[in-house]
């Protein structure tokens, strides 16, 4: 059958274009490539425009006698040109709901420069700015997960910007949410003329309890970031502290289930639940405090008893010799926990656990079995590693949750100095 194929409409910059290269009269369906459909049923046409972006071009055909009416218009089609540049940037979340705080996430922003036509414009530099304590783990990848480097990461006001070059399909953007709460993300293409932006809000929730940490009286976190002077205790004095127990992303929260925490023993120092008494423990012992499902952070309040000023190390720990492993906290579905110590021994342990004869710049297999209130293994537990400060070793995880067995095993490496 023969198909009449005729430019309807085009714009000024497409006034010149070809089908088949025949030069047509726009808006004349007189004016006709005509071509036989194959066996198929198809007939097809190529169709040229001139090199300017944004041209469009309305191209449609129809059967039988050429006519300056057409009756039977078969297909319509709008053709558009390839290159245009980008005149929008479309960005589109991995879910609706919130995400959780501490969660890696593969793909969890699409951003997708495209033109006037909807098509994506690949090869753009767009700038994506990301909030402070939005997201860690930042990483950018293609659409088939390749990994996509940032040309440039830039700390600026209230963020970080990356630059990044936009692979075919579309740019994706990883990260683990982090802080709880709403955080604008923003997009710029600044290789288009237009330079065009876009902007999506990241929702976080807090997620379950991963840790216990030290907070003093200004918010700093102690089990993050010591130093300064509020964080020296003078000879007689006393700092507040609070433990409180955080999800992956650092977020206070409060507790899922009952816990028991261990405070480190500080030389010279007793742990109090008030400053009029309340002894946790004697001076230089280390303390437990429990909390019961629901319950957020508490303040304990550190007292140094010695002559002398105390300056809270990388674990708020003044340790003794010997290397000091703490099981730091575990849920109480555990109520007792057991240790096969580096020497191969199991013991039940009480307070902290002290090994002596550990070799310098070594590293030994630990296992923690956490039993429950009938002494049976506890599955689904959380375990915290709490490694010696000084001199510090090192361990291979500081969170770990017990297996079917009851279990988890960590390694931990002695620092290369003895007197540990």
């Amino acid at each position: 059958l023969p198909i009449n194929f005729y430019i309807d409409t085009a714009t000024v910059a497409s006034g010149n274009a070809t089908i088949n290269g025949v030069p047509l009269t726009v808006g004349n369906p007189a004016s006709v490539v005509t071509v036989n459909t194959d066996a198929n049923g198809k007939a097809s046409v190529t169709l040229a425009l001139p090199a300017h972006v944004g041209n469009n071009v309305v191209v449609k055909a129809y059967e039988g006698a050429v006519s300056g009416t057409p009756s039977g218009v078969v297909s319509a089609a709008t053709v558009q040109v390839v290159g245009a540049s980008a005149t929008s940037i479309a960005t589109s979340w991995s879910q609706t709901t919130p995400y959780t705080a501490g969660t890696a996430v593969t793909k969890l922003l699409s951003i997708t420069p495209e033109d006037s036509f909807g098509n994506v414009v690949s090869g753009d530099v767009v700038d994506v700015t990301i909030p402070t304590g939005a997201l860690t783990g930042v990483s950018f990848q293609n659409g088939s997960g390749t990994t996509v480097a940032p040309i440039s990461s830039t700390a600026v006001t209230g963020g970080t910007m990356y630059e990044v070059v936009v692979p075919a399909g579309g740019l994706y953007l990883n990260g683990t949410p982090a802080t709880a709460g709403n955080f604008t993300i923003s997009v710029k293409d600044v290789s288009a003329p237009a330079q065009p932006s876009a902007s999506a809000t990241l929702s976080v929730n807090k997620s379950l309890v991963t840790a216990f940490d030290l907070f003093d009286a200004a918010g700093k976190n102690l089990s993050v970031n010591l130093g300064g002077a509020s964080d020296t205790v003078a000879a007689g004095g006393n700092i507040a502290l609070t433990v409180a127990p955080v999800d992956a992303g650092g977020n206070q929260v409060t507790t899922d289930a009952s816990y028991s925490v261990q405070l480190p023993a500080v030389n010279g120092a007793a742990w109090r639940t008030s400053l009029t008494g309340g002894d946790l423990a004697a001076e230089g012992q280390a303390a437990t405090i429990t909390f019961t499902p629901g319950q957020g952070a508490q303040t304990v309040y550190l007292v140094n008893e010695s002559s002398n000023s105390i300056t809270l190390t990388s674990s708020a720990a003044n340790y003794a010799t010997n290397a000091t492993i703490n099981v730091k906290a575990f849920a109480a579905g555990g109520s007792s926990y057991v240790v096969q110590d580096p020497t191969g021994a199991t013991v039940t342990p009480s307070g902290a656990n002290t090994y002596s004869g550990l070799a310098t710049n070594t590293t030994y297999t630990i296992t923690v079995t956490v039993l429950d209130a009938n002494g049976k293994p506890a599955a689904g537990q959380a375990v915290y590693i709490d490694p010696p400060a000084t001199p510090k070793g090192s361990v291979g995880a500081a969170t770990l949750y017990t297996n079917s067995q009851g279990q988890v095993t960590f390694t931990y490496k002695t620092a290369g100095t003895a007197g540990q």
